[in-house]
């Protein structure tokens, strides 16, 4: 049960690349400083459910001392934690790398994998026994050229890798948007901008939770689809400063993906 929960969600992070303008060395420190006070609330919130678990126990209040005292043993169980790399292997100088391990048991895991894989637990309360579960998430941040900075996130390290530095100059063009066709959107000098194959990242997404209802009816919209929204969806943001400040945002979609949303509006 544990393990395929483990499966879903790495499968529903896949993997994620981004670039803009900043300095890498900052975006690092901030990185973190959240990482820090993430650390910081989980020690007074274990602080905070021992001190109400001593307050009612004065009380002669059993239960509700359990009740406290089980919320603070799952928390020390699954409380997320992480460690930091500089100049990580494979990278170049300057980048850092942040290994972050979110925890969660057989307890949490009712509505991430299906019926048919589940291993519901016999024991009682009193002799249940948990299964800890991890997801090892990487995120990387590497200094860009001409004061851009990338960063990306995955379960997959060597993915993760590929991707990030073929963002770099004198990367494979196989992994760079001039290397890809009907990315033309993307090519001007942007604010922000992006694309996504709509399908595939929506099927990723429903993983998490497929006996919804919502996803159901999701699932079956896509399914009848011609081309199942295996189509991309192009982000793009521009905007100028000066005395008519203005944001733009677009959204372009390519031939297949429109195909499929017009096949929605006139079904056959």
């Amino acid at each position: 049960m544990v393990a395929a929960a483990e499966r879903r969600i790495a499968s529903a992070i896949g993997w994620s690349v981004f670039a803009g303008e900043g300095d890498a060395a900052l975006f690092t420190s901030s990185v973190k400083s959240a990482l820090e006070a993430a650390d910081t609330h989980v020690k007074l919130r274990l602080k905070e459910l021992e001190r109400k678990a001593g307050k009612v126990g004065k009380r002669g209040r059993g239960g509700r001392v359990n009740f406290y005292q089980t919320r603070k043993e799952a928390l020390e169980r699954t409380a997320p934690r992480w460690k930091f790399t500089k100049d990580p292997a494979g990278y170049p100088k300057g980048a850092g790398l942040f290994e972050v391990t979110f925890g969660f048991d057989n307890g949490d895991v009712r509505n991430i994998v299906e019926l048919d894989e589940m291993e519901l637990p016999t024991e009682t309360p009193a002799k249940r026994t948990f299964v800890l579960g991890k997801v090892p998430v990487k995120l990387v941040v590497v200094p860009g050229e001409a004061g851009r900075v990338v960063w990306g996130v995955s379960v997959d390290g060597e993915t993760l890798r590929d991707k990030l530095l073929g963002t770099l100059a004198g990367a494979d063009k196989t992994y760079t948007l001039t290397g890809r066709t009907g990315l033309e959107a993307l090519t001007p000098k942007l604010v922000a901008g992006g694309f996504m194959y709509v399908g595939p990242t929506l099927a990723r997404l429903m993983t998490l939770d497929p006996q919804d209802n919502d996803v159901e009816e999701l699932r079956d919209a896509l399914d009848a689809m011609p081309n199942k929204a295996g189509g991309r969806a192009i982000f793009a943001i521009t905007g100028q400063e000066g005395d008519a400040p203005s944001v733009n945002f677009t959204t372009t979609m390519d031939e297949l993906l429109t195909k499929d949303l017009l096949s929605l509006l006139r079904p056959d």
